[in-house]
């Protein structure tokens, strides 16, 4: 056996020189191949965790436009709220008042029709003692 464990190729006595400008290692102990499997198996892992790590990274971002968007559609409602509230009293007072002119206008009406109806009865007319 070589001192070292990977066959450069054009070397040795296999005879594949085949021209190869660089030379390709191949493992040539089982332990190698584990060992070369287990790094490309990290390896993968590594890039899949980075990926996840990325992901989650950019779901915190979206997470936190969404909690300003909540909040601000939070105030927007309170601050409706509050100008519906406001609203609704002034158009309820507005109400309320039209409702007292219009039975001030009536009742002013009423007394008219009865005190000419008293008037051409002759209530008001003074009689002679």
């Amino acid at each position: 056996m070589s001192s070292s464990r990977y066959n450069y190729g054009g070397g040795g006595g296999d005879g594949g020189g085949g021209g190869a400008d660089q030379p390709q290692p191949q493992p040539q102990h089982p332990d190698d191949i584990r060992l070369q499997q287990m790094q490309q198996t990290v390896g993968e892992v590594s890039d899949v965790m980075r990926d996840n790590m990325n992901r989650i990274i950019e779901r915190d971002g979206n997470i936190n436009k969404l909690v300003d968007r909540t909040e601000a559609l939070q105030e927007s409602a309170v601050q409706y709220s509050r100008t519906t509230t406001r609203v609704q009293r002034k158009m309820w007072w507005q109400n309320t008042k039209m409702k007292i002119i219009l039975a001030v206008v009536v009742a002013v009406i009423i007394i008219i029709i009865i005190m000419s109806i008293l008037a051409s009865a002759g209530v008001f007319q003074s009689k002679p003692a």
